[in-house]
């Protein structure tokens, strides 16, 4: 009985041993949930255990035109587990898109955001998140409040170095 309390005990305090530590590396990878549908290098780097920072620039430019989605991130850790962070997350990105009349024209999205990033067993240098929220976006003259749900490759894939 003793040998069996012994052995529980310590697993849970080498739980902690097992969790991905990620503080002060630097995640560089893919986000594809931008307002005007560019795909984005993006980058992450855990500050503290409970903070993190990132951002995301995305261009595409033709003989017509230049579009552009540029923005930062601020993340904020509320639960952890050995392969598994929950977060919540504030976003501000400014972008370009075509507009109906094929005029480029200018916009901003802000997002509120609740996400989860998680890591493989052996492989914990690579991390999927999944995010969902609420996003209010101007584009133009148009504003618009909705819904948003991110899956894992829309929201962002991370490697980290």
């Amino acid at each position: 009985m003793f040998k069996t309390v012994f052995i529980v005990i310590m697993l849970i305090f080498s739980l902690p041993a097992l969790s991905v530590n990620k503080l002060g590396r630097l995640g560089l990878g893919i986000t594809n949930h931008l307002e005007n549908d560019l795909q984005a290098f993006s980058m992450k780097i855990q500050k503290s255990r409970t903070m993190a920072i990132g951002g995301h620039l995305g261009i595409q430019a033709d003989s017509s035109n230049s579009l552009y989605a540029v923005g930062g991130k601020l993340y904020r850790m509320i639960y952890e587990e050995p392969q598994l962070e929950f977060y919540t997350a504030l976003e501000a990105s400014l972008f370009t898109y075509i507009s109906l009349d094929d005029e480029t024209t200018q916009g901003y999205h802000l997002q509120g955001l609740f996400g989860s990033e998680f890591h493989l067993q052996g492989v914990e240098s690579i991390g999927f998140s999944f995010e969902f929220g609420l996003g209010l976006s101007r584009a133009g003259d148009d504003v618009v409040l909705k819904t948003l749900g991110h899956n894992i490759i829309q929201s962002a894939v991370h490697f980290y170095l």
